[in-house]
């Protein structure tokens, strides 16, 4: 059996202080840790969780409050405005998220036992994470590898300590599974408790926070959860919620100084790896640390000068972007007959549209109607709505 470590009372803790509010949630709380915090210890404790402390939740992406978010000219000029992003981790948003899971379960009554593979699965939800997060899955498409979610159910299923936790304290592997892919109703409160949870925090660390009590602000608004909806008095709150998730898309996340990091975190471990400087198929296995070391050491050899340059952008110079050119296009045909022109040298990578409005909620009113509430698919800025090339144009 999985050795056993004392736990911080980060998850307890943080479930009670979203449900101070609510004494009966507060109760089934506290009874519910009481019983089952010791499979909680017993996840903490394996590897294959602990490896999510060296990944973090943003990968190499920055803060950029302040910085214009344009894609041409870059930034406006501004990319050096960017800041340095706290490094939170995928563990520390996997425990965070099991206590606003907690949190809803007891708002709502939750039997111990449906609460229990409830938690589980939001603790367990991120575990197939790659290095640098959801940044790096382009390319583990590009080489036919499967994403964080795929990898994700490989662990749960196939992970020794994890199902001889499961075998102790009869958690059923397939309802886990089945609720971090966020299937049925417990499904929906996954996907509920996953983004508050990523949002709540990365607003703070991003320099635009929500609120002390915002998590509880948004989980009391929810009535229940029942046949395939939320049931709300009205879906003000989190239609609220929604849009500021698509603030944050369009801020943070996909702004465009963030977007060019992320393709180039992409394109040169793509170059790394069909140069024989690392394994693509170890980077699910490997965490943050392990990448840039590859980095690190390949750029002690003969290295190509737009590797070298961009290093220096994604670990220490925002500035290096000076010796990137960025172009729009009003054609993906335009796009790719730019890139077709890149050498080995002077590479040239496409950057194609992306679209983050399709995030829904399914909404039930007092009236019974149901409905899936969204931000408007127009709210999306121009940078997302055309095609761009991004090519080394530096000093060779």
């Amino acid at each position: 059996m999985t050795q056993k470590i004392p736990s911080p009372p980060s998850i307890e803790r943080r479930a009670l202080d979203i449900v101070s509010a609510s004494p009966t949630a507060t109760r089934h709380v506290s009874e519910f840790w009481a019983e089952y915090a010791e499979v909680f210890h017993a996840l903490r404790a394996t590897l294959a969780f602990a490896r999510l402390d060296g990944i973090r939740q943003l990968g190499l992406k920055r803060g950029t409050l302040g910085v214009p978010g344009t894609m041409v000219p870059f930034c406006g000029g501004q990319e050096a405005g960017t800041t340095a992003l706290d490094p939170f981790t995928r563990r520390d948003h996997s425990e965070r998220m099991c206590a606003t899971a907690l949190s809803l379960c007891a708002l709502h009554g939750v039997t111990p036992a449906a609460m229990l593979h409830a938690a589980v699965a939001a603790l367990l939800h991120d575990i197939g994470h790659p290095a640098f997060s959801h940044t790096v899955e382009p390319i583990l498409h590009r080489h036919g590898l499967p994403d964080h979610e795929e990898a994700g159910r490989r662990i749960v299923r196939g992970n020794a300590e994890i199902q001889a936790i499961f075998s102790e304290y009869d958690v059923d592997t397939e309802r886990v599974i089945a609720i971090v892919e966020e299937k049925g109703d417990f499904g929906i409160r996954q996907s509920l408790c996953d983004t508050l949870t990523y949002l709540v925090h990365d607003s703070r660390t991003a320099g635009r926070p929500l609120g002390g009590a915002y998590a509880w602000h948004v989980l009391q608004s929810v009535r229940s959860v029942r046949d395939g909806a939320i049931d709300v008095e009205d879906s003000f709150v989190l239609k609220e919620f929604l849009e500021q998730r698509h603030a944050m898309t369009v801020d943070v996340y996909e702004h465009p100084y963030n977007r060019v990091n992320s393709l180039l975190v992409c394109e040169t471990l793509d170059w790394l790896a069909r140069n024989d400087h690392l394994d693509v198929a170890a980077i699910p296995d490997l965490n943050d640390a392990d990448v840039l070391h590859a980095l690190d050491v390949a750029t002690t050899k003969r290295v190509p000068a737009w590797i070298r340059s961009a290093r220096r952008f994604l670990t220490t110079q925002p500035a290096e972007t000076r010796h990137w050119t960025v172009s729009e296009h009003g054609e993906e045909s335009s796009a790719r007959a730019l890139v077709a022109t890149a050498t080995a040298d002077r590479p040239c990578f496409l950057l194609p549209p992306i679209d983050f409005t399709g995030k829904s909620l399914p909404v039930r009113l007092p009236d019974g109607t149901v409905s899936p509430i969204r931000v408007s698919p127009t709210s999306r800025p121009r940078h997302h709505r055309v095609w761009h090339t991004v090519a080394y144009a530096g000093p060779l």
